[in-house]
């Protein structure tokens, strides 16, 4: 058999020009991944790929979605281990863990959450059905966290959903922020719907008022009088199609929560309790100086002619028993004595302003009904102990709906809530934490007297 050698080189022409050819089609079909990104696919039992799959990672607010080939990227900001979590309607939720691979997420069916429905404040809606951007929790995927209200459980548990803490202070309101941090009407907090009815604050102050749309969440929001035993689900209403029934004011989003009610079952009762601890800062991991630190360093400044300049000197501490020396109230051996009593002295500050604080939370219901009717009924109380001593939240709550059936189109509800808080807090010019932190520990307590120790301070 014989070899043209001509028809050899075309034929390999031919082919390499196929493969050129066909190269861009196949790169259509491969998705790019960029180094240090959590990239992956979500596909479903058969293989088929997910689009539009809620991609997130666990405890944070950072999330995307799964493109329509199933492939989803996101940054990792330097983590080399993300806990991600994976959701889609009909579908079982699923976590996995990335540690720097492409990852391949299988999602079974969830027969029970093929008809899941949506409220969005006039009605129920199955989600398949619906058209707005809506985002739902369900009650008992909000528990077991650290907080004891609704508006703060919210954090990390929905994309797209900022939850801002602005204060420690027991029952602060937190910031949420929906639709952008941005506003033309100052005011950028979204719409609280409890059971088809808007919530309007306890305190009545507005924006303009308060000089700062930021110094309302200090004072706290009436959602956060609610029992988060209490809650069924939250539907959070994003896009304008979805808000429009609430007008003008649901601009910055809705949140729609709604609560328990009762079921067609023999008479139960449910109780359910959260305990948490809460350590107090301490010296151990903050370079402060100790009393003879602090005292070598007011010597050495009063020796290098440092000290004091138009400054009036204090009256405690070294610089007191230097002033005292001065003025001829004590004798030189009388301060010496202060001052090594000073060096010895070591005040902790955060054991005097701050303790070990406990939390707890406890609820009770009762719940049953018929063909015709049901009920439930349920009391809560939790008591928020802060670390600053002399600062907490107490909370009393109670719920009772009862629902019957007149007919098969009429239907009559009741319902009865009440809450009740208690708060204590410092006054607002108050810092225990900065106090604790500047204040030096060469300070005593209490003088030779056993009375508390006061220092002028000229304003």
């Amino acid at each position: 058999m014989s070899y043209n050698k001509g028809e050899n080189v075309g034929w390999l022409c031919l082919l390499a020009l196929l493969w050129f050819c066909f190269l861009p089609v196949m790169a259509q079909n491969q998705k790019v991944v960029t180094s240090g990104n959590v990239t992956g696919r979500v596909i479903d039992q058969n293989g088929d790929p997910l689009v539009g799959v809620s991609v997130y990672v666990k405890g944070s607010m950072a999330g995307t979605i799964t493109d329509v080939k199933g492939y989803f990227e996101m940054p990792s900001h330097g983590k080399k281990e993300l806990k991600m979590v994976f959701s889609f309607i009909g579908m079982k939720q699923r976590e996995m863990t990335w540690k720097g691979k492409s990852l391949t997420v299988v999602l079974e069916d969830d027969l029970q959450r093929i008809d899941e429905v949506v409220v969005t404040g006039y009605q129920e809606i199955d989600r398949r059905k619906l058209a707005s951007s809506i985002l739902s929790v369900k009650g008992d995927d909000l528990k077991g966290g650290e907080y004891l209200s609704v508006d703060k459980m919210l954090q990390g548990r929905l994309p797209g959903v900022a939850v801002i803490n602005m204060s420690s202070t027991p029952g602060a309101a937190p910031k949420i922020r929906i639709r952008g941090s941005s506003s033309i009407t100052g005011n950028r907090e979204p719409v609280w719907v409890v059971d088809g009815i808007i919530l309007e604050e306890s305190v009545n102050i507005s924006t303009e008022e308060l000089n700062s749309p930021d110094k309302v969440n200090l004072i706290g929001n009436a959602i956060s009088s609610l029992n988060p035993e209490d809650i069924d689900r939250v539907d959070i209403l994003k896009d304008a199609s979805a808000t429009a029934i609430y007008g003008v004011k649901a601009a910055n989003g809705v949140i729609v929560v709604t609560t328990k009610h009762g079921k067609n079952q023999k008479p139960s009762i449910n109780y359910t309790t959260t305990l948490g601890i809460t350590a107090p800062p301490t010296y151990d991991k903050m370079f402060r100086m100790n009393s003879a630190d602090r005292v070598d360093m007011s010597i050495e400044m009063q020796e290098r002619g440092l000290s004091f300049g138009s400054y009036k000197p204090s009256d405690i501490g070294y610089e007191g028993a230097l002033q005292h020396l001065w003025n001829k109230d004590i004798t030189y051996g009388q301060f010496l004595g202060q001052v090594k009593a000073l060096k010895e002295l070591n005040t902790d500050w955060y054991d005097l302003l701050f303790r070990t604080a406990f939390t707890q939370q406890h609820s009770i219901s009762v719940t049953g009904g018929n063909d015709r009717s049901d009920y439930y009924l349920s009391v809560g109380f939790a008591d928020n102990q802060s670390v600053t001593i002399g600062e907490g939240l107490k909370r009393y709550n109670v719920l009772a709906k009862v629902n019957t059936k007149l007919n098969k189109d009429i239907t009559l509800g009741f319902k009865v809530t009440g809450a009740l808080s208690q708060a204590d807090h410092p006054h607002a010019s108050v810092t225990p934490y900065e106090y604790a932190y500047n204040t030096s520990r060469a300070i005593p307590v209490r003088n030779a007297a056993g009375d508390l120790y006061y220092y002028a301070n000229d304003v």
